[in-house]
């Protein structure tokens, strides 16, 4: 009497089923959930659009030190997804998720392939099915697969990598070795948590040369050639960039790596802590970092996480001299090195590559107890198959709602995230609708590149916001809403609401701790700005006009003076222009008892000013000690670096002399 085998309806349809399921999860809601735009997926759309733009081919650099990934495919696959319509703020989401759904789409029939002479015909379809629903509903699948960093493509790359260097062998075929050895190359350019994967190829050749079968050692040898050539050769271009500029690699590599220093006895202690972390949390306490987990999840749900500890013991304890188990033992050990020797494991973006492994343990678990109950009676049969089902549905619903309510609403997520400057800046976006927008601070590492991203293109105007210079809107005809993060600049909403005392707060977002991270103080139309207490009238080239200073006259040697200037501009300035003051006596200020050049209105770069607009800067200037009780006088003038000369006054109401204008005496008591 032949054994029951577990019928299913057609594998076709239920891999069509599964598609479309992992499709629905990566790309459902992609811009909202979760609400946040983190460095990395700014990093990479900022790149890919300067690939797309023509800007830079190859934009490999560290940016900050924050260590952001520094993934050649990830920028490519970002500009792909450009050059196909995606905003550029969203582009390397889009990526993720395009290549976490190709990952299920290859999966299922690497899996057959790779359980072919593992299991019976009806079995292997069962099992690899069941890796692929594993896959698609794997909690940390869906995340990074959604989070527009580069772990997504290094998955689907290593599944590549390990079904093509199985078939090298199965086949004993140099085509597919060099296949094997291309889709290694591209694995390499992912993430440096591929560096791996040259490990596992040479342990699984060594394997191979240990249990030959019926292949010549010399052959085995030959592939496992061919195959490394072949990735040195494709990896070629990139590897001669990195040996120019190795820092470009390592940032990244050393910043996320442990044991960078010490002896090699710390080296190994700490190395075995860290796979026992990352093996602990596969089934018991995973990534407790709130930024990639849900903290402390495991990586497997509990009922997969039998399947998946069913399916090694059966892979071990019968199967290990076969080639396909043998392969798989050595991608879910080799891979789990990265995320063991990374500074915090079981780091989940390290341990991604191995996720469809240990998948494919799961689905070999599943076919372990279907044949332990395929001698039995029907209901048995039928009991167990519904256990089977019920269970992994129970552990896919499981993530996504993980996912999508419980991590997706984490309030840790705002800091983790750096959800402020995404929200943020759709605030600004929304305002810039119908109104005047600027929005500080740009340079904030933690805010720079999204607002990069999120207002390129866009009439929101970001700029560097200093206690020394404020852009005032002067009489417009439309509200000027300035957005300050509170968080970083202390100075600006004080500043501007002594200018307008009718602004309004709006906007706000909000902390999760209860404190305002960052507002818009709206300021009506038509609404003056600041005025001096001296009006002037210098005209520069360019359409530069002083119009006026306020001066605190109290000096003595040694002491600071604060001189307060109010500039206006027409539109097309040159960048870079820097203003002088000198302190002195006559034509020659001599003798000159107080200097300084500085850009005007620092951090709101001159080529940005406009008409409508009043640029009042606070300059600071500090008598010399010896300076001489007398009468001195202020000259200022504007300086081009880029024509290397100063900018000609074309009218003043002051007098003027070598183009600098001398617009208020000074005693010095």
């Amino acid at each position: 009497m032949r054994p029951a085998t577990l019928r299913l309806p057609s594998s076709a349809i239920l891999y069509g089923l599964i598609v479309f399921i992992a499709a629905v999860l990566r790309f459902w809601n992609l811009t909202e959930i979760p609400r946040t735009l983190w460095v990395d997926e700014s990093w990479f759309g900022l790149r890919g659009r300067d690939v797309i733009r023509g800007i830079d081919l190859l934009p490999l650099r560290e940016p900050t030190s924050l260590g952001v990934g520094n993934s050649p495919f990830q920028i490519y696959a970002s500009g792909f997804v450009q050059a196909l319509g995606v905003p550029a703020a969203y582009s390397s989401r889009a990526a993720s998720a395009l290549t976490g759904w190709l990952t299920v789409v290859i999966l299922y029939p690497a899996l057959l392939i790779l359980f072919k002479n593992l299991l019976p015909a009806t079995q292997r379809v069962g099992a690899a099915l069941i890796g692929a629903v594993v896959t698609t509903t794997l909690f940390a699948g869906l995340h990074y697969s959604r989070d527009g960093g580069q772990n997504a493509a290094c998955t689907f790359a290593t599944v590549g990598v390990f079904a093509s260097l199985h078939s090298t062998f199965e086949r004993s075929s140099p085509k597919w070795a060099i296949a094997t050895g291309v889709a290694l190359a591209v694995a390499l350019s992912t993430y440096e948590a591929a560096a791996a994967l040259v490990i596992a190829v040479i342990a699984y050749a060594g394997a191979r040369l240990l249990w030959p079968a019926d292949q010549p050692r010399s052959r085995i040898l030959l592939l496992g050639a061919i195959t490394l050539g072949a990735a040195l050769l494709a990896y070629s271009p990139l590897l001669v960039f990195y040996l120019r500029r190795p820092e470009v690699y390592f940032l990244h590599f050393t910043q996320t790596q442990t044991a960078k220093d010490g002896a090699l006895t710390t080296f190994i202690a700490e190395a075995l802590a860290g796979l026992w972390k990352v093996w602990a949390g596969v089934s018991l306490s995973g990534d407790v970092m709130p930024g990639r987990n849900l903290a402390g999840r495991p990586l497997f749900g509990p009922i997969s996480s039998i399947l998946l500890w069913l399916g090694i013991i059966a892979v071990v304890w019968r199967m290990r001299r076969l080639p396909a188990a043998q392969l798989l033992l050595i991608w879910i050990g080799v891979m789990s090195l990265p995320s063991a020797l990374s500074d915090a494991p079981p780091a989940f973006p390290r341990m991604l590559p191995m996720a469809p492994g240990l998948a494919a343990f799961a689905g070999m678990g599943a076919a372990a107890v279907w044949q332990t109950v395929s001698h039995r009676g029907r209901q048995a049969r039928w009991a167990v198959g519904a256990l089977l089902a019920l269970g992994l549905i129970a552990d896919g619903f499981s993530s996504i709602r993980a996912y999508f309510v419980e991590w997706a609403n984490d309030p840790r997520l705002f800091d983790a995230r750096y959800a402020g400057a995404r929200l943020t800046a759709d605030n600004a976006l929304a305002l810039a609708a119908t109104d005047d927008v600027f929005i500080t601070t740009q340079s904030q590492e933690f805010v720079r590149m999204q607002f990069d991203l999120l207002l390129g293109g866009a009439s929101v105007k970001t700029f560097d916001a200093a206690p020394d210079c404020l852009p005032f809107a002067n009489n417009s005809s439309r509200a000027t809403d300035y957005g300050i993060i509170l968080v970083f600049d202390r100075s600006s909403l004080a500043a501007l609401k002594a200018a307008y005392p009718t602004g309004m707060e709006t906007a706000t977002v909000m902390h999760p701790d209860g404190y305002p991270y960052s507002l818009f103080l709206q300021v009506p139309p038509h609404t003056l700005a600041p005025s001096p207490t001296h009006t002037i009238n210098v005209e520069f080239d360019g359409g530069l006009r002083l119009m006026g200073y306020d001066l605190i006259t109290d000096a003595h040697p040694g002491s600071d003076v604060a001189l307060k200037l109010y500039w206006e501009a027409a539109s097309g300035l040159p960048g870079g222009l820097i203003a002088f003051v000198h302190i002195g006596k006559g034509a020659n200020s001599q003798p000159l008892i107080a200097q300084m050049d500085a850009p005007l209105c620092p951090g709101f770069d001159s080529s940005e000013w406009q008409a409508g607009y009043r640029y009042i800067e606070t300059r600071h200037l500090a008598l010399a000690a010896d300076s001489p009780p007398d009468a001195y006088d202020i000259r200022i003038g504007v300086y081009d670096p880029t024509l290397g000369a100063r900018l000609n006054i074309l009218s003043a109401n002051v007098p003027t002399e070598n183009n600098r204008a001398q617009i208020a005496n000074l005693d010095v008591r």
